[in-house]
């Protein structure tokens, strides 16, 4: 777990990218993780986090020998806007299109427009990665969770993310935060393989995500 920091400003909590496992990494920093597929037909940005701290994430993505302009799809886990506020200037920078849980859609307009609304059973396929999407409300209304399969050698792994694990700190959520969340959070449970995403490094455990999947390796 990572050690509590104080920052007066986002973008001083930096982190070093790096290579998680197969095709998937790391390129966010210390207040929200970014996560990087690689499919081989493209890139797919999972969560670009704050404005103040986009300069990193595509500093990242940079020094893991990509480009911001191979990014062909940003999926955004939920509306919060420590995962949505770079949203619109990636998607602009880049030119890849946009997608959010379809109830978040109205909270989320004030940051960014999403071009894919997705809903359960949906799917999203670009090169060698197919991406199964769930609903799960619980962190709020409109939280997706997803799951694909990597290769590491001769090994397959399943990669799965939590949309949003931490509760939402606010009346209106505790009801559907008491019954969706727990629910959503045991049944993910059953369906997620070896490799699992943090969402917030100083709430999870992103930092150690290379050690928990064991496999993963500094790029």
């Amino acid at each position: 777990m990572f050690e509590r920091r104080n920052y007066e400003q986002y973008w001083q909590g930096r982190m070093e990218p790096f290579k998680i496992v197969g095709n998937v990494y790391f390129v966010g920093c210390f207040s929200a993780s970014t996560h990087l597929i690689d499919t081989g037909d493209g890139l797919i940005l999972i969560d670009p986090g704050y404005t103040s701290t986009l300069h990193l994430v595509v500093d990242g993505i940079y020094r893991l020998g990509f480009r911001p302009e191979q990014i062909k799809y940003i999926i955004n886990t939920h509306w919060h806007s420590d995962h949505t506020l770079g949203t619109a200037a990636l998607a602009h920078l880049s030119g890849a299109k946009t997608l959010l849980g379809r109830e978040d859609v109205e909270l989320a307009a004030k940051y960014f427009v999403p071009d894919i609304l997705v809903k359960d059973g949906d799917t999203l396929t670009l090169g060698n990665t197919t991406i199964s999407f769930m609903e799960t409300p619980g962190h709020t209304k409109g939280t997706i969770s997803f799951f694909f399969d990597t290769q590491e050698g001769d090994k397959i792994y399943r990669v799965g993310t939590f949309g949003g694990a931490a509760i939402a700190i606010a009346i209106i959520f505790i009801q559907f935060v008491s019954d969706d969340r727990v629910r959503n959070a045991e049944m993910l449970q059953k369906r997620l393989g070896l490799a699992t995403l943090g969402m917030v490094p100083v709430q999870e455990n992103a930092e150690n995500d290379v050690k928990r999947n064991g496999k993963g390796a500094k790029a």
